[in-house]
């Protein structure tokens, strides 16, 4: 019930104004599912894709352009330590020394890698389902270091680590992930959501973000104890944090897959606000200031914010596109001004943020075929030849 009455707040706020999202879709050129996003500078940014796809932009996320693709190999995550030597993970481990022009296999024995780091040029690690992973020759060769499945992990410096193991269980090092000891987020493990990924911004203070449950928990002092930041640990907010980023102490942004939100703190992680986009599942996040940053997913979707993903009224009039009738039982009219840039694109999902139409508006006079769809509620996006969000809205099936 919580859950629900979130959603509809979220949604008569969404939709009494016509919105442009500040965050915009870039053109990926790729169909494939996108996982994770890193940027060594201000300009150079990489992205991976689970059916084997690299991309790279040099214009600070503008374009993007396939540097790699290999369907035989599934990557899940991506790190470089400079524009020019970079990492990406995940049934294999590839290595590039020439800013991603080429590519190398440096290991095909471990695998279901789902994250890399590194914490110097030379220290690295990867946490994988078989176990956390070091280096220390720049990633050439990989040492076990703990057995444990692995599924988050974050490095605030080069000797304090925490990974996320099991359904619940939070393991800490202070000696550069050569011992782990535990750091239980709570006396009663059943009291406390499923981690999901982890993010550190000091030696002390990090975050978790539940899977199911609550959406953060706060540590301040190095893992010895673990609060809620919702008041209820299990509120079932359907939340589903996927990933965490932290541009500065206070500003932090972090991802969530079932409700297709991107949320934001301003006050170092004790309130958040969300930003939903209404689009595919969302898998990583990057900022490379406060302001600028971008979110992957989806099938081949990258977005992009240059102000911290703020919104603001739309210049068009309200009237500019009308979409109608609503409620309906079987068609959708929907009628743009001629003065608006075509094509506009449609976007229908279900409460869950799953896209059920996608559709490209040629003409001033459209119509939407809903009759293969169920009864209940629904979300829809149109964007301009932009890509920018220029109308949102619920329709309701009859």
């Amino acid at each position: 019930m919580k859950r629900l009455k979130l959603f509809f707040v979220s949604l008569i706020f969404l939709t009494s104004a016509t919105i442009m999202a500040q965050w915009v879709q870039k053109p990926s050129g790729t169909n494939d599912i996108l996982t994770g996003v890193h940027f060594p500078s201000a300009n150079v940014g990489f992205v991976v894709g689970i059916g084997g796809t690299i991309l790279k932009t040099t214009d600070i996320g503008e374009t993007w352009n396939t540097v790699y693709s290999n369907a035989n190999i599934s990557l899940k995550s991506v790190y470089f330590i400079n524009e020019s030597v970079g990492f990406a993970v995940g049934n294999n481990i590839l290595k590039t020394i020439d800013g991603g022009n080429s590519w190398e296999i440096i290991n095909s024995t471990i695998t279901d890698i789902n994250k890399i780091t590194f914490t110097t040029d030379q220290i690295g690690f990867l946490s994988s389902s078989t176990g956390l992973y070091k280096t220390t020759d720049g990633g050439n060769n990989w040492a076990l270091k703990s057995s444990m499945p692995c599924m988050s992990m974050s490095f605030p410096s080069q000797n304090v680590g925490y990974i996320h193991a099991n359904s619940n269980s939070i393991f800490k090092t202070i000696d550069g992930g050569e011992t782990w000891t535990l750091s239980n987020p709570n006396a009663n493990p059943n009291s406390i959501s499923i981690v999901s990924t982890l993010f550190f911004t000091t030696e002390d203070k990090g975050f978790f973000g539940g899977y199911y449950y609550a959406a953060f928990t706060k540590t301040t002092d190095g893992g010895t104890s673990w609060n809620c930041i919702n008041t209820d640990c299990q509120a079932d907010l359907g939340v589903g944090v996927k990933s965490i980023y932290f541009s500065s102490n206070t500003v932090g942004y972090a991802v969530s897959q079932s409700q297709n939100n991107i949320l934001k703190t301003m006050d170092g992680g004790e309130t958040w606000t969300s930003q939903n986009l209404g689009t595919a599942m969302f898998y990583d996040i990057y900022f490379t200031s406060d302001n600028v940053g971008f979110v992957v997913g989806g099938i081949g979707e990258i977005f992009k914010t240059t102000n911290g993903g703020s919104l603001g009224i739309a210049a068009t009039a309200p009237d500019t596109i009308a979409v109608y009738p609503n409620p309906t039982a079987d068609r959708l009219k929907i009628e743009v001004d001629s003065n608006l840039m075509f094509p506009i694109h449609f976007k229908l999902n279900n409460t869950l943020g799953e896209n059920l139409i996608d559709h490209r508006l040629l003409s001033n006079s459209n119509t939407i075929e809903l009759s293969d769809l169920s009864k209940g509620v629904y979300l829809y996006q149109l964007l301009n030849a932009n890509n920018e969000i220029v109308k949102i809205g619920k329709i309701i099936k009859e």
